[in-house]
């Protein structure tokens, strides 16, 4: 069987691909580090509200990073 993914044509779009996933690894490693409620959230996503109460503490947590960051810079 044969792979569309070694296509010479897919070679860019899977090496952008490959540079956003290390990215996005990358900066959810680093807001584990930062904050270590992030580790230790586990949430069973069964219905709208755990599903939200997740969103809403990683939303929380990106936030004040960013504003911690601006902080640091005026520093």
């Amino acid at each position: 069987m044969f792979d569309t993914k070694d296509l010479p044509e897919n070679e860019e779009f899977n090496n952008h691909v490959s540079m956003v996933h290390s990215w996005s690894e990358h900066a959810i490693g680093f807001l584990k580090g930062r904050f270590q409620s992030l580790k230790h959230l586990c949430v069973h996503i069964l219905g709208e509200r755990p599903h939200k109460f997740a969103t809403y503490w990683v939303t929380a947590c990106i936030t004040i990073h960013t504003f911690a960051m601006q902080c640091e810079d005026e520093v």
